[in-house]
């Protein structure tokens, strides 16, 4: 197909992203470096709690202490308490594109591993964002560190997005110690470059698995939601 798998999700519809935690072993630098991990078997580990409605996505922690090798406690990450020094971190949300044309995600440095999938059934299937996270290993960018060796900088995506629908987005981050860095951006179609703050970009919707027609598996072949608008009463003659 080639086209992105975008949504048309029809419930409520709320600012920001859904951040998950997980557990992360202290000074772990093997796990994170599995694929398969980093795509769904962070989810088999203890979860920690949840906030909602982030659009601040950009990860930036520094250690207030000399003690480099222990864990550190603070609310330094989307506000909740937990040890920044070593979680895996989950976010998942839509992103809304505002024109048509190909979208670019970066990730300027990754400390230390980090992946982010764009499109249903590679991030997470269309009005199924609570669900238990999908098996795809299809990243759109692969910052995930590698067993022994630095990791990636300056890395990036494209993805082709229709304006007007929504795209699954997924960012899936670990530490093991130490500081935490994940700075997101994107660049528009136009050359707009959103750093960090993705208000007006990125939103999340209840679960809803009985919506039939959630999922719009080619945009580019689509009706577009405003022609569905004037078609069905107008079509009525009025005697």
């Amino acid at each position: 197909s080639g086209s992105t798998q975008a949504c048309l999700p029809v419930g409520s519809r709320k600012n920001g992203m859904n951040v998950n935690f997980y557990k992360y072993s202290l000074q772990d630098s093997t796990t994170y470096s599995d694929p398969q991990y980093m795509a769904y078997k962070y989810s088999d580990t203890k979860k920690l709690g949840s906030v909602s409605g982030q659009t601040h996505l950009s990860i930036y922690y520094d250690l207030n202490t000399a003690f480099w090798n222990t864990a550190s406690w603070s609310s330094d990450l989307f506000g909740f308490y937990t040890t920044p020094t070593n979680v895996t971190v989950e976010m998942t949300g839509y992103f809304l594109p505002p024109q048509t044309g190909s979208y670019t995600f970066k990730f300027a440095t990754v400390d230390d591993s980090a992946i982010l999938s764009v499109g249903g059934s590679i991030a997470f299937e269309c009005c199924a964002q609570e669900q238990p996270p999908i098996t795809s290993t299809d990243f759109t960018i692969n910052g995930i560190k590698p067993w022994g060796a630095a990791a990636p900088t300056d890395i990036k995506g494209s993805t082709y997005m229709y304006a007007g629908y929504y795209y699954p987005i997924k960012i899936v981050y670990s530490n093991a110690k130490a500081l935490a860095r994940l700075p997101v951006s994107v660049v528009l179609p136009d050359g707009t470059e959103v750093n960090d703050d993705f208000e007006g970009y990125v939103y999340s919707f209840d679960d809803d698995l009985s919506q039939s027609n959630c999922t719009i598996p080619d945009p580019s072949k689509h009706t577009t939601s405003l022609e569905v608008l004037f078609q069905g009463p107008h079509h009525h003659h009025h005697h």
